[in-house]
């Protein structure tokens, strides 16, 4: 699983209200707009003649034009397309209904995944000259990285001067995908959550939201058993959860004494947990072995505390 800082601020005021007019009027000019940039819409305009019909665009079109707009779907895509309410209501755990829509589409779902990948969705870790920094023309599109700071620099490896803005072009974002935060595979995630629980329940809770699936996502176009048996998204995009700005600063706040186990004793201990388990004799459960990657997520969550960014979770 990798882990991006989410640009919220664009995912509120320009993502979802271009979504909320293409759901309640059709009117699609907005989405399609900034769909064209993403690196999605350039791959498939590649597709052989006979291969545009299957494109995700005309697909996502079509099956919008076909969905009721009475007073209840209406409001449903309100709710769905309104990125604090959907939040709120978000918690599989607590809401039987959260907003959805009636029917499923794969291709509305890639569509959403390609537009807030390529507009939302920043993660690249990179440490640069600063004379080259400096000469990296402005674009009126920036895609926002949270970086290293450059060698020879002093302060504290968690104050706001390590961190800093990166301005890159669409182009360039396609041609170098942002490089999330790994968090290891599925059995470290669940170590990750027994070590979280153990810090506060509270960051057990918002890291669920995260990457465990317990937060529901727009447009989701199929439920598939997830993590602790919860519900995940199997799109193209393969987006799990996701922290608001404010969520993150409340992890950050949880975690602000947290210190991660260093990643040789945790492979140390994981392999005694194997050989205990291989001879009968291990009593532990898997996510009471430490997490290889706490690290991983307490530098993530608190890079992008200092950035006001949210976080969003992709599985690979």
């Amino acid at each position: 699983m990798l882990i991006y800082g989410f640009d919220w601020r664009s995912y509120r005021e320009l993502v979802m209200p271009a979504f909320a007019r293409w759901l309640t009027a059709n009117d699609a000019g907005e989405v399609e707009a900034l769909y064209a940039a993403t690196s999605l819409a350039y791959e498939e305009a590649f597709l052989p003649a006979a291969m545009q019909s299957a494109r995700t665009w005309p697909r996502a079109v079509a099956f919008v034009a076909t969905l009721p707009r009475g007073p209840h779907s209406l409001y449903e895509y309100r709710l769905l397309c309104s990125a604090d309410e959907f939040t709120v209501l978000s918690d599989r755990y607590l809401y039987r209904h959260v907003p959805h829509l009636h029917r499923c589409s794969e291709a509305l779902a890639a569509v959403w995944s390609a537009i807030v990948e390529h507009y939302c969705a920043y993660g690249e870790i990179l440490t640069r000259d600063p004379v080259e920094t400096e000469q990296r023309p402005t674009v009126t599109r920036a895609a926002v990285g949270l970086m290293s700071q450059p060698e020879g620099v002093k302060s504290s490896p968690l104050q706001l001067s390590e961190a800093y803005f990166e301005v890159t072009s669409p182009d360039l974002r396609e041609e170098e995908p942002p490089e999330g935060f790994f968090l290891g595979q599925h059995p470290n995630v669940l170590r990750l959550r027994g070590w979280l629980a153990s810090i506060s329940p509270a960051a057990l809770a918002l890291f669920e939201y995260l990457a465990c699936g317990r937060r529901a996502l727009p447009f989701e176009d199929g439920l598939t058993p997830g993590l602790l048996g919860a519900l995940t998204r199997v799109s193209l995009g393969h987006y799990i959860g996701y922290l608001t700005p404010t969520e993150v600063k409340r992890l950050a706040h949880c975690l602000h004494t947290a210190t991660a186990p260093e990643t040789e004793v945790a492979v140390r201990d994981y392999d005694r947990f194997r050989q205990g388990v291989a001879s009968g004799q291990e009593t532990r459960l898997i996510d009471e072995v430490l997490p290889a990657y706490g690290s991983n997520l307490l530098t993530a969550v608190r890079l992008a505390a200092e950035q006001d960014l949210g976080l969003i979770c992709r599985q690979q």
